[in-house]
């Protein structure tokens, strides 16, 4: 859900206030949805998929408000989280060999030789430290590649 959220602000503020010429005083957007933490955790029968998702986005502007009903419509029209949560959208997963294991805090991110990265804990923790780690695996922080 954050990246439904994270890419609505991102992309109104960065691209489509620009192109539309809306001014933006202050910008939330706030996504939601359900799970059944049974279907999570592997319980047979449970369903673990998301459900009821939405998205609340909220935009206090003085521009006028044709320009800003018309920034909103290409946010549905061009929003690529959005389009890919909305519309069935082919998926592919790879995964390969774990070739190294970074610990962060107390949680572990694996990162194997597809270059796909899980965690048992944050993500973004998870991106910060391989980052920070380098390319090439070898420890130590590589100045060009720290997040």
């Amino acid at each position: 859900m954050g990246a439904l959220a994270g890419c609505a602000v991102a992309f109104v503020t960065d691209t489509l206030a620009p192109q539309f010429d809306v001014e933006i005083n202050e910008m939330t957007a706030t996504a939601r949805c359900s799970s059944d933490l049974a279907g999570l955790l592997g319980v047979a029968d449970a369903d673990p998929m998301l459900h009821g998702i939405t998205i609340e986005i909220h935009i206090t502007s003085p521009s006028p408000r044709d320009r800003i009903r018309a920034m909103q419509e290409a946010w549905l029209q061009r929003c690529p989280v959005y389009l890919a949560l909305r519309t069935p959208t082919p998926l592919r997963c790879h995964s390969g060999e774990v070739h190294r294991v970074a610990p962060i805090g107390n949680h572990r991110a694996l990162a194997n030789s597809g270059g796909t990265i899980t965690t048992d804990g944050p993500a973004v923790a998870a991106v910060g430290y391989l980052a920070a780690t380098g390319a090439d695996g070898k420890g130590g922080l590589h100045p060009a590649v720290t997040a």
